[in-house]
């Protein structure tokens, strides 16, 4: 087992929750440099619109394990698209259940034991076409809304997402409707507002685009510092900025990986495994005259005396991983960046800050480079060593397939692996 956790989150020295958001606007052809940078990216919970994904773009060519996905791939055609990337060790779950198929929006539940609060976190990524169905889209978002606040009136909410509301002014204050556009839209933006209040939810982001318009939005009932990202998963396009959003007062857990211990079995003693094997008085156990269960367990306990007794074990997780192409300069970079990082916000030197930009942009540099660089050596090397190339390619391509982190059973809702192999 591998702890596919990134380093950047790792070690990043602050415990509050993170969030980024970004209209990328098509990742069909930008699938390489998505995954080159979500790889370093510091952000819990990375949300996403006009992905423009299909069924043909498995999980695997966006993300490692790093991240949870959740995608709503709604179009066959270009445009659309909703998806929510979230921290494995927060043990996200769909809310399919608050999905419509009439509205392009996600939804996930992070729940309270992980963040070691009493309240459940919500997330919601929404996106909402320019065209004449944008009222009736706004209406049956603000149902959503309403209806997932009056079932979890003390849990926290996040929704963020590309609204295509123009005619809004938002403010730190109050938005200012400007009466721009049809009169249907602003008559849903007004009900959108007023909807917003009455779920204790506010508006966030303030940031303009090029055409000094905010099209994205940032809407929560908790505090929350939101702010231009200086490191945008992929290209910014103009009409919208990428935004970082930082819950200063939703403390996480510090990220604790974990170790085991793992039996060797290649360089096992056969040998003496055979020979005591066949020496052991086997009528100790058939004729103990005990139940099927207790046979059962005794069998057991005798073969993995046996194998801990002659198949070393060792230690291993509990370490922070790399990508296979990750060079050891590389690695270098990553670790004094983070350590610069550390630094400036401690002591919130200007000198600090430089350090940590150079050798981000250094990182950046270095990152696409050695994917490039393993890419080219793997189709050299094809004809003499195709496994390497092959064993690649699999990896990028297959769609990640691990135990689930929860199940539903009746009403029930199962967390742990011991709940879930009871229920079978």
């Amino acid at each position: 087992m591998v702890n596919t956790y990134s380093l950047a989150m790792a070690k990043r020295n602050i415990n509050y929750l993170q969030f980024f958001y970004q209209n990328v606007r098509g990742l069909r052809t930008k699938t390489n440099i998505f995954y080159e940078n979500i790889l370093s990216s510091e952000s819990d919970i990375l949300m996403f619109t006009e992905t423009w994904l299909h069924d043909g773009i498995s999980d695997s060519e966006l993300c490692n394990d790093v991240y949870d996905l959740f995608i709503r791939r709604d179009r066959g055609s270009l445009g659309g698209g909703v998806m929510i990337a979230c921290a494995s060790r927060l043990q996200a779950r769909a809310r399919t259940e608050w999905d419509r198929p009439d509205l392009e929006c996600i939804w996930i539940t992070v729940p309270a034991r992980v963040l070691g609060v009493s309240r459940n976190l919500h997330v919601a990524t929404v996106y909402l076409p320019p065209d004449r169905a944008l009222p009736v889209r706004i209406e049956l978002l603000s149902q959503i809304i309403t209806e997932v606040i009056d079932q979890n009136p003390n849990d926290y909410l996040l929704i963020s997402g590309d609204f295509n509301l123009p005619g809004v002014e938002w403010t730190s204050g109050h938005p200012v409707l400007l009466k721009r556009g049809a009169v249907e839209i602003q008559n849903s933006a007004s009900h959108l507002i007023n909807t917003t209040r009455c779920c204790g939810l506010n508006q966030y982001n303030f940031l303009t685009n090029s055409h000094n318009h905010t099209l994205d939005l940032i809407f929560a009932n908790f505090s929350n510092t939101t702010m231009r990202s200086s490191c945008p998963l992929v290209p910014e396009d103009t009409f919208h900025p990428a935004i970082v959003v930082q819950a200063v007062d939703i403390l996480i857990p510090p990220l604790k990986l974990k170790s085991f211990q793992k039996h060797f079995f290649g360089r096992g003693n056969y040998e003496r495994i055979n020979s005591e094997l066949l020496e052991y008085d086997w009528g100790l156990v058939c004729d103990s005259g005990s139940g099927l269960d207790r046979v059962i367990e005794m069998f057991y306990s005798v073969i993995n005396s046996v194998i801990d007794k002659y198949v070393p074990k060792s230690t291993v997780g509990g370490a922070y991983s790399y990508p296979v192409w990750y060079s050891r300069a590389l690695i270098n970079v990553i670790k004094e960046k983070s350590k610069a990082h550390r630094l400036w916000k401690k002591y919130s030197n200007p000198h600090d800050y430089a350090t940590f930009a150079l050798l981000r942009d250094r990182q950046k540099k270095m990152q696409k480079e050695c994917h490039k660089s393993f890419i080219n050596r793997s189709q050299e090397n094809i004809k003499n060593s195709p496994k390497q190339f092959w064993a690649y390619v699999k990896a990028r391509k297959k769609n990640k397939n691990s135990y689930p982190k929860y199940m539903t059973y009746d009403t029930n809702l199962l967390t742990s692996e011991t709940e879930i192999c009871n229920c079978f």
